[in-house]
């Protein structure tokens, strides 16, 4: 989906508009988007597209185009609904392997990292050593296992969940919901499940009553599209998304934001919440500069993350590889003298095979190192005389 959807602009470019509209189509298709309302949506889109040319003659067709499928875009997948910040109990449902247990203590820490005091507490009788397994995520996140409701703060619910939603395990959690009278419930769901999260999401809302969704496993997955057009359809609001395995890997659902990773247009306030505030180009470039920048890189967040922001969609091992080389260009910095970093023309070959010794890697990674510095010192050079128009102000 992600590769088809960025084609559509490419090929407004270099096709024309219904080459694009055609591309959009089968990039829905295959998100597992209804043919019905993927044939809606281009129908009203052509449409659209018509009367703005007919108002706006002097634009370019391609560039009304880009506007009016981001529009689109956004439209079909704006589910999105922000949770109040205060506290509340929340009882979280879903089938196994939804991602519920770690959805419970990655709220509570979201909460908890906006000032709400957070707990979590597990009624999953089902599964063997659930309790044990939330109190040993929720420790990692400094969260508070309970064994009851608490009124202090927010508590999240772990509940029981089986392979599929049938009558047993919806019952149970009728009575569940009804002892507990949580504040709001909300149903677990996994990115990758489709068109089907709208069958999933309509069966616990007729039994239980949902008052919103989680979709987790967001990470790349090509069926996310699916999964929240189900949401629409069945009208339920989305709250969050999980996009990783880390607790901070959790945040509201954010359409625009979603759209643009799926565009692959660089998504600005993303980056600017990322890098550092105080960042600026520096007066002089040598090896501490370098290793600055790059160790400011690696704090701002994964590299996926950050490249994510950027509009890039980079395979997993290609990411595994930029992550290791960034922790050797670490040791080789750590294994050269002050005077080497400041003055890099110094190091000749048996400085170079001193630092390989030093550093626990190889001649050629140092070799490497230093040719990445000096396209990055050129770079700075370009940057420092203005003939990179845009960077700066990025």
């Amino acid at each position: 989906m992600l590769e088809r959807l960025r084609n559509v602009f490419s090929l407004l470019g270099r096709k024309g508009v219904e080459d694009a509209i055609k591309e959009l189509q089968r990039a829905l298709i295959l998100a597992d988007v209804d043919i019905k309302m993927v044939k809606e949506l281009t129908d009203s889109l052509r449409k659209d597209i018509q009367e703005e040319l007919k108002k706006h003659p002097g634009i370019p067709p391609t560039e009304i185009a880009k506007y009016a499928i981001y529009n689109h875009i956004i439209n079909l997948l704006d589910v999105g609904r922000p949770l109040k910040i205060s506290p509340q109990t929340i009882m979280l449902v879903g089938i196994n392997g939804s991602g519920k247990t770690t959805t419970a203590v990655k709220l509570a820490f979201w909460f908890k990292n906006r000032g709400i005091k957070s707990y979590v507490m597990s009624l999953d009788t089902e599964r063997p050593a659930a309790k044990e397994q939330l109190k040993q995520l929720a420790e990692k996140g400094g969260i508070e296992y309970t064994e009851e409701v608490r009124n202090d703060g927010v508590t999240i619910i772990d509940t029981p969940g089986r392979t599929a939603a049938d009558e047993k395990l919806l019952e149970e959690l009728r009575h569940l919901k009804m002892d507990i009278m949580p504040d709001r419930t909300f149903l677990v769901i996994p990115a990758d499940m489709g068109r089907l999260a709208g069958e999933e999401a309509r069966k616990f809302q007729d039994s239980i009553g949902i008052d919103g969704i989680i979709i987790t496993k967001m990470d790349g997955s090509a069926k996310g599209g699916g999964a929240l057009v189900a949401s629409k359809e069945a009208n339920i609001p989305v709250y969050f998304i999980g996009t990783g395995e880390k607790l901070q890997d959790f945040e509201p659902f954010d359409v625009e934001k979603y759209v643009k990773r799926l565009l692959g247009v660089p998504d600005i306030k993303t980056i600017q919440e990322m890098v550092p505030q105080e960042t600026k180009i520096p007066e002089r470039f040598d090896i501490n500069t370098f290793h600055e920048q790059l160790m400011q890189m690696r704090g701002a967040g994964p590299l996926n993350k950050i490249l994510s922001a950027l509009g890039m969609n980079v395979p997993v091992d290609v990411l595994e590889g930029m992550e290791e080389k960034m922790k050797r260009y670490d040791a080789i910095y750590k294994s050269m003298t002050k005077e080497e970093r400041a003055n890099p023309d110094i190091i000749n070959e048996s400085r170079i095979r001193r630092i390989a010794r030093g550093s626990g890697t190889s001649e050629a990674d140092v070799r490497q190192f230093l040719r990445d510095y000096k396209r990055a010192e050129k770079l700075f050079k370009r940057l420092k005389k203005g003939k990179i128009r845009g960077l700066p102000r990025l």
